[in-house]
Protein backbone atom coordinates (compact mmCIF):
# COMPACT_ATOMS: atom_id res chain seq x y z
CA UNK A 1 0.00 0.00 0.00
CA UNK A 2 2.75 2.30 1.22
CA UNK A 3 4.40 1.73 -2.78
CA UNK A 4 1.13 2.71 -4.55
CA UNK A 5 1.13 5.95 -2.49
CA UNK A 6 4.75 6.54 -3.52
CA UNK A 7 3.97 5.90 -7.31
CA UNK A 8 0.82 7.77 -6.94
CA UNK A 9 2.80 11.07 -5.96
CA UNK A 10 5.62 10.35 -8.03
CA UNK A 11 3.43 10.67 -11.09
CA UNK A 12 2.07 13.20 -9.76
CA UNK A 13 5.02 15.10 -9.38
CA UNK A 14 5.91 14.36 -13.12
CA UNK A 15 2.90 15.40 -14.76
CA UNK A 16 3.58 18.86 -12.71
CA UNK A 17 6.55 19.23 -13.68
CA UNK A 18 6.45 18.35 -17.27
CA UNK A 19 3.38 20.60 -17.22
CA UNK A 20 5.84 23.38 -16.14
CA UNK A 21 8.69 22.88 -18.54
CA UNK A 22 6.33 22.44 -21.36
CA UNK A 23 4.48 25.59 -20.56
CA UNK A 24 7.58 27.48 -20.17
CA UNK A 25 9.14 26.14 -23.25
CA UNK A 26 5.94 26.80 -25.50
CA UNK A 27 6.26 30.66 -24.17
CA UNK A 28 10.22 30.92 -24.88
CA UNK A 29 9.27 29.62 -28.03
CA UNK A 30 6.82 31.88 -28.98
CA UNK A 31 9.40 34.74 -27.70
CA UNK A 32 11.96 33.31 -30.57
CA UNK A 33 9.19 33.61 -32.84
CA UNK A 34 8.22 37.50 -31.79
CA UNK A 35 11.62 38.39 -32.03
CA UNK A 36 12.35 36.62 -35.19
CA UNK A 37 9.38 38.40 -36.85
CA UNK A 38 10.20 41.72 -35.45
CA UNK A 39 14.00 41.10 -37.11
CA UNK A 40 12.49 39.96 -40.31
CA UNK A 41 10.90 43.48 -40.33
CA UNK A 42 13.45 45.51 -39.68
CA UNK A 43 15.65 43.79 -42.05
CA UNK A 44 13.29 43.77 -44.67
CA UNK A 45 12.60 47.71 -44.30
CA UNK A 46 16.62 47.95 -44.61
CA UNK A 47 16.75 46.03 -47.62
CA UNK A 48 13.48 47.83 -49.32
CA UNK A 49 15.47 50.92 -48.98
CA UNK A 50 18.20 49.91 -50.42
CA UNK A 51 16.91 49.20 -53.50
CA UNK A 52 15.21 52.38 -54.23
CA UNK A 53 16.17 55.19 -55.94
CA UNK A 54 15.48 57.83 -53.29
CA UNK A 55 15.23 56.42 -50.08
CA UNK A 56 15.35 59.69 -48.01
CA UNK A 57 12.05 60.74 -49.65
CA UNK A 58 10.16 56.84 -48.63
CA UNK A 59 7.77 56.36 -46.15
CA UNK A 60 7.16 52.83 -45.32
CA UNK A 61 3.89 51.80 -44.04
CA UNK A 62 3.22 50.34 -40.78
CA UNK A 63 1.18 47.74 -41.47
CA UNK A 64 3.47 44.72 -42.98
CA UNK A 65 2.70 41.00 -42.94
CA UNK A 66 5.30 37.98 -42.20
CA UNK A 67 4.66 34.52 -42.75
CA UNK A 68 7.35 32.49 -41.74
CA UNK A 69 8.18 28.21 -41.26
CA UNK A 70 9.87 25.52 -39.17
CA UNK A 71 12.79 26.10 -41.98
CA UNK A 72 13.48 29.53 -40.95
CA UNK A 73 12.17 30.93 -44.40
CA UNK A 74 10.13 33.98 -43.59
CA UNK A 75 8.43 36.15 -46.54
CA UNK A 76 7.72 40.17 -45.29
CA UNK A 77 5.47 41.92 -47.21
CA UNK A 78 4.38 45.70 -46.97
CA UNK A 79 3.99 49.29 -48.51
CA UNK A 80 6.08 52.00 -48.97
CA UNK A 81 5.72 55.30 -50.13
CA UNK A 82 8.81 56.01 -52.59
CA UNK A 83 9.80 59.11 -54.83
CA UNK A 84 9.94 57.54 -58.71
CA UNK A 85 12.29 58.67 -61.08
CA UNK A 86 10.21 61.71 -62.12
CA UNK A 87 9.79 63.03 -58.63
CA UNK A 88 6.26 61.86 -58.03
CA UNK A 89 5.12 59.71 -55.04
CA UNK A 90 3.76 56.24 -55.54
CA UNK A 91 2.85 53.41 -53.36
CA UNK A 92 4.53 50.13 -54.04
CA UNK A 93 3.39 46.86 -51.99
CA UNK A 94 7.13 44.89 -51.32
CA UNK A 95 7.70 41.32 -50.47
CA UNK A 96 10.99 39.91 -48.88
CA UNK A 97 11.81 37.05 -48.93
CA UNK A 98 15.24 35.72 -46.39
CA UNK A 99 15.82 32.92 -44.04
CA UNK A 100 17.48 32.74 -41.00
CA UNK A 101 20.89 31.07 -41.28
CA UNK A 102 22.18 30.91 -37.50
CA UNK A 103 21.23 32.87 -34.14
CA UNK A 104 22.06 35.98 -35.36
CA UNK A 105 22.61 35.97 -39.13
CA UNK A 106 19.80 36.24 -42.01
CA UNK A 107 20.36 35.97 -45.65
CA UNK A 108 18.45 38.53 -48.02
CA UNK A 109 17.41 35.98 -50.85
CA UNK A 110 15.18 38.56 -52.96
CA UNK A 111 13.25 41.47 -52.80
CA UNK A 112 10.48 42.80 -54.80
CA UNK A 113 8.22 45.10 -55.88
CA UNK A 114 4.58 45.42 -57.27
CA UNK A 115 2.72 48.69 -57.89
Amino acid sequence: MKVLVVLSILCLLHSIIMTVVTRHDGAHRYDDLAADRATAIELAQKAVLNKLKAPRTTHLCEETHVVSNESQAFVVTGYVDAQNSFGAMLRNQYVCKMHKIEERSWMIDQVTFAK
